[in-house]
């Protein structure tokens, strides 16, 4: 364990993904994939890199603006700018 707290989005994707009958993740082969009307969604549950994606590690990618997000389970990166908290709302929101 790091005594870090887990990302307050990185907890909201999974739990959307487990609304979407994401389980076992780990076990299945390659990234898991889902989508909502306004992102697409990705995520790595394995040890290793996989398709250009960081071990444990989402990316998404919105559909009507030019926004990419590479979100681990400690921390991330979202691109141009976008609200993490607006991201976060729209994932629960789906759930």
């Amino acid at each position: 364990m790091t005594g870090r707290p887990i990302s307050e989005l990185y907890v909201a994707l999974m739990e959307w993904a487990e609304t979407q009958g994401a389980a076992d993740l780990s076990k299945q082969p390659g990234l898991w994939r889902g989508s909502t009307d306004e992102w697409d969604a990705a995520i790595n549950p394995h040890n290793e890199e996989v398709e250009d994606v960081p071990p444990y590690s989402w990316t998404l990618t919105h559909r009507d603006y030019v926004v990419m997000c590479v979100i681990g389970p400690f921390d991330g990166v979202i691109g141009g700018g976008y609200p993490e908290d607006k991201i976060i709302d729209h994932f629960r929101g789906q759930s």
